[in-house]
């Protein structure tokens, strides 16, 4: 069995990205679990909280905005380890 996963469109830190609204993550990961003999288990994971962030890009179809709350930032150092 396949199942693709489409998301939408958005512009993260001037990147286009495709973001998967948590009913479809849900219904995969529903799947893929059941398929191996495992038990539904609620997502709560970084993809869902960030989907409750952004309820105004789910309900506007012509809306890129995506709010990362921060997780979009990159971070250097002249660390090395």
């Amino acid at each position: 069995m396949t199942k693709q996963l489409v998301g939408r469109e958005a512009w993260i830190n001037g990147s286009s990205y495709q973001v998967i609204d948590t009913a479809n993550l849900q219904s995969a990961s529903d799947q893929l679990r059941k398929n191996l003999g495992l038990t539904s288990k609620k997502l709560h994971n970084t993809e869902t909280k960030l989907n409750e962030l952004n309820t105004d890009f789910f309900s506007n179809l012509n809306s890129t905005t995506y709010n990362t709350a921060g997780l979009d930032t990159t971070y250097y150092t002249d660390n090395t380890y």
